[in-house]
């Protein structure tokens, strides 16, 4: 209920203000920078269901942040192959169906699906034999922790021979891995311990992705005003922000039955963060644009290609255009990310001042009046009893 249309969504509208800010784009060139971050990235979701603040957030909306996040981060590939076939084969119904379909859907994302579901079970499998034979002993920790990390690998490994979604391949080898909870009751149960191998791995993952992307920022292409401009990204940014989740969240929360109010509708469209399936994404369409217009240059010379603005604007594939594109999607995307970092991240800070500020004062405010009316409770009650002692002395009189 929450993934396809919440990614179709923020993909078409994202998409339409992209085409719109940016100079040189068509409608199909915004939608590939939109598909590009219209994942929602699992390793940055961590920081909502990890940590001192996760236990402020119910259960339910954590499972589905996480469940969200894992497999929009695969399906994200259809929305960017779909803008790529629409961007490079202009005009060719039959042929952008066709590869959509087949290629990318079909092959892709359906199979790779099933082989990753066949890995996992396989592996899970595997695991149990091994057990059950003795070939493993419950106390070797290491072997134990290490197995998911291989069976990643290996889906990794597959995905990427067989030319099917690779991401998707190692989620749902995940997923049928400890569907039934066999292994973490191994984990945590035999051992005594909880295990610490995911917080670790959220660590060094986070860690090492940071690192990366803030050693690859291009600066210097967020102003070149050839065609982009920062204040055309900041209102890239800001249009990401508000109206790529929020909206179809608010309107899909009275059918979603793990959000019970407009707050938590609000903080499950706020906190979708973007990060390395942005960038991953990124990668792959500049490599296949490259590989378009290099095809294109050889079969199409350049000479050619140049002969007047009229056919540059409407060459083989809309040669120019795409070159634009190319060189525009990695610092957009970028930008789309590094915005991303500071509100979605910043933004739990924020949350957390809020409630030590503001909901501490009010509580203080409460448990004053609270104590004052009881107070006054007390007078009253002295009062009375001080006059029922007068009429049990007195008489009548003083009643």
């Amino acid at each position: 209920m929450l993934i396809i249309p919440l990614m179709t969504s923020g993909w078409l509208i994202v998409g339409a203000f992209i085409y719109l800010l940016i100079p040189g784009y068509n409608y199909p060139a915004g939608l590939l920078i939109a598909g590009c971050v219209t994942a929602t990235d699992p390793i940055l979701a961590q920081c909502v269901v990890t940590g001192k603040f996760a236990a402020r957030v119910p259960a339910r909306l954590k499972d589905l942040l996480v469940c969200e996040s894992g497999v929009n981060d695969g399906m994200a590939f259809p929305f960017v192959y779909l803008s790529l076939y629409l961007l490079i084969y202009a005009g060719q119904a039959g042929k952008i169906i066709k590869d959509w379909l087949c290629v990318t859907i079909l092959y892709e994302v359906i199979l790779g699906s099933f082989i990753g579901i066949c890995i996992g079970y396989f592996g899970r499998s595997c695991l149990k034999i091994c057990f059950k034979n003795a070939f493993l002993q419950t106390a070797d920790y290491i072997s134990m922790c290490g197995f998911p990390i291989m069976l990643g690998v290996f889906c990794a490994g597959i995905g990427s021979v067989l030319g099917v979604d690779d991401l998707l391949v190692s989620f749902f080898a995940g997923c049928s891995f400890s569907w039934d909870g066999w292994y973490m009751k191994q984990v945590e149960i035999e051992h005594g311990v909880k295990s610490n191998l995911v917080p670790v791995l959220d660590l060094i993952m986070n860690m090492l992705y940071f690192i990366y992307y803030a050693t690859t920022i291009p600066w210097a292409a967020f102003n070149d005003h050839n065609p982009i401009d920062v204040w055309r990204l900041i209102l890239i940014g800001i249009v990401v922000i508000f109206l790529r989740r929020i909206p179809l969240v608010l309107l899909l929360s009275y059918v979603i039955p793990d959000i019970k109010n407009i707050k938590e509708a609000l903080f499950v469209g706020h906190f979708g963060p973007i990060g390395v399936s942005g960038i991953f994404a990124a990668i792959v369409s500049k490599s296949e644009l490259e590989k378009i217009l290099f095809s294109q240059e050889k079969d199409f010379p350049m000479s050619q290609l140049l002969l007047s603005s009229a056919n540059v604007d409407t060459g083989k594939y809309g040669h120019e255009r795409n070159k634009l594109v190319m060189d525009t999607i990695w610092p957009i995307v970028c930008f789309i990310i590094l915005v991303s970092m500071l509100v979605h991240g910043g933004s739990i800070p924020v949350i957390m001042l809020y409630k030590y500020a503001f909901c501490t004062e009010k509580t203080d405010d409460a448990l004053s009046e609270s104590n004052d009316a009881l107070s006054e409770s007390n007078d009253a009650l002295s009062e009375s009893n001080v006059t029922y002692s007068v009429v049990d002395n007195n008489g009548i009189k003083n009643c």
